[in-house]
């Protein structure tokens, strides 16, 4: 099991533990994104906590076309 501290505490029992990043290149070119889960230890019911830190963003791109194939729209969400 991983020792993972945060903000100088050490975390424990933790549920997951996620720290992934993208690169393009030999350099970061993508935020680091964090994800910690775990019980608190003054949780009396193992309600779970989640620190995270630059969840990626998802856009979902969609294009409209007319019946003869010219682009009528596209739209980002």
């Amino acid at each position: 099991m991983p020792m993972v501290h945060y903000k100088g505490e050490q975390i424990d029992r933790k549920v997951r533990v996620s720290f992934d990043w993208v690169t393009n290149t030999d350099k970061l070119t993508e935020g680091t994104y964090i994800h910690i889960e775990h019980v608190p230890s003054d949780n009396k019911r193992c309600n779970t906590k989640v620190i995270q830190h630059n969840h990626p963003i998802v856009k979902e791109e969609m294009e409209f076309y007319y019946g003869d194939g010219r682009l009528q729209s596209k739209t980002t969400t």
